[in-house]
């Protein structure tokens, strides 16, 4: 962001004060600000005198959810559907930071089959891609097992109610204007049946998760 020259003037000495008003536009795009092990951003405002500088005030930035997936529907993608279809239950897409997600998993079997578990994935991702090097980190891993031992009808839809608590505040997600760095959020659900896990063909399905720093104004 570009900065605002105030008109040439004298500092006067002394106890006296002086004040000057000045006006900077928040870029529509702007990201909120993040500190991570890969990502370090921050909105702040720099006071200087001539070329040399008297303060500089770091300042929050509130980006709130756009209000574009806030609809309650089933949600993800899933590559393998030939023995059964798996889907998110969520009542949106979009969550402050702070905000648990409660949801369902809805599972329609092509035969009558019997489960060892769900297991429900919660991951946070940090990526930063500049020439010649790609940086990428995982963490706020949080994962939960339901459905133990259930059985799926052939046909029916059988839902599973599962719930991730809210953690690592302060990362919410972003992409800078430039490209370079990304973070993200994934939930991921994957049946666990025995014969399955022996052969790695456990079908999952994953959707991305957006969080953001605050409530949109009212």
């Amino acid at each position: 962001m570009r900065g605002k020259q105030i008109t040439e003037t004298d500092l006067k000495g002394g106890a006296a004060r002086q004040t000057f008003d000045f006006a900077l536009q928040i870029p529509a795009n702007a990201v909120p600000p993040y500190t991570s092990e890969i990502i370090v951003a921050a909105w702040s405002i720099k006071v200087l005198a001539g070329l040399s500088a008297l303060r500089e005030f770091f300042i929050p930035l509130i980006v709130p959810p756009p209000g574009k997936l806030v609809q309650a529907g089933q949600y993800g993608t899933q590559k393998d559907e030939e023995r059964l279809t798996l889907r998110f239950a969520l009542p949106k897409l979009e969550y402050v930071e702070g905000e648990t997600i409660n949801g369902q998993i809805v599972a329609v079997a092509r035969e009558n089959l019997k489960l060892y578990q769900i297991v429900v994935k919660f991951e946070r991702h940090d990526e930063v891609d500049v020439p010649n090097q790609q940086n990428h980190k995982t963490f706020d891993t949080q994962t939960i097992k339901i459905a133990e031992n259930a059985e799926l009808r052939s046909g029916v839809a059988a839902a599973f109610d599962f719930s991730i608590p809210p953690r690592s505040p302060n990362h919410p997600t972003r992409q800078s204007p430039s490209g370079i760095n990304r973070s993200y959020c994934n939930l991921t659900a994957e049946i666990h049946r025995k014969t399955w896990i022996v052969f790695g063909e456990q079908p999952n399905v994953k959707t991305e998760i957006f969080y953001y720093n605050g409530n949109r104004l009212t």
